[in-house]
């Protein structure tokens, strides 16, 4: 006669330690597996964070460059904020235009105006303390002194965006000066 609590099942079915055990198994693999995609979603959101504020920096970088290549003459004044703003007679069209590309804070964002047409061209996060534009002498050095800004010979133009967790986005261009011109009071 077979006793009722040993006797063999059929069905063959699984412990409840053995259950436990594949439970803890699924539970180890999904968290790698969360954890993976959501470190690599965060990595992609993060590049393409770089490629967005990259492309729109390029873009606004080819705009300025362009007009300041095809300068004739750059204007400075009493009221130049001379790292901040540029200004620059260039021909379109054969007609001379004054065009002047400044940098001014708005909604606590500085963003980067060309104010002949009061077009918002790029907005700049982390060039408070930056200068956007900086005059260079024969030696690609920084000219320090007002004073001296009709000697120029090139101007940098350097935009910052950055991004949150990140190494900041930048790029720089250098444009040749041909001609400075002072106009305020004597120097």
């Amino acid at each position: 006669m077979m006793n009722s609590r040993h006797r063999p099942s059929a069905d063959g079915g699984f412990t409840l330690v053995e259950l436990l055990v594949v439970f803890v198994i699924l539970g180890v693999v999904g968290s790698i597996g969360t954890i993976a995609v959501t470190t690599t979603l965060r990595s992609a959101s993060a590049t393409t964070s770089r490629v967005v504020a990259l492309d729109e920096l390029q873009t606004a970088m080819q705009r300025v460059s362009r007009d300041l290549r095809a300068a004739e003459l750059f204007i400075i004044t009493d009221t130049t904020s001379v790292d901040r703003e540029v200004t620059a007679d260039v021909f379109r069209g054969g007609e001379l235009v004054r065009v002047t590309y400044s940098v001014e804070e708005q909604d606590g964002v500085d963003v980067l105006i060309r104010e002949d047409t009061g077009q918002t061209l790029i907005t700049l996060v982390d060039n408070e303390d930056e200068a956007v534009f900086t005059y260079l002498d024969a030696e690609g050095n920084p000219i320090p002194d007002v004073d001296d800004y009709t000697k120029a010979q090139q101007i940098r133009i350097r935009f910052i965006r950055g991004i949150e967790g990140r190494q900041p986005v930048i790029v720089e261009s250098l444009v040749n000066v041909r001609n400075t011109r002072y106009e305020g009071s004597v120097l």
